[in-house]
């Protein structure tokens, strides 16, 4: 597997919109920052 160059070519090779793509990239960096925050703390703010 290689990386993307690129987000525009990212959402490009997944056959997504750009605003698609980030969309799902925002949701999901902020449920791995929910999940981290909680193995840190033990509790969801």
């Amino acid at each position: 597997m290689q990386p993307a160059a690129t987000q525009e070519k990212a959402a490009e090779l997944l056959d997504l919109p750009f605003s698609t793509f980030r969309r799902h990239l925002k949701a999901g960096i902020t449920r791995v920052t929910e999940i981290l925050w909680f193995q840190e703390t033990g509790r969801l703010d």
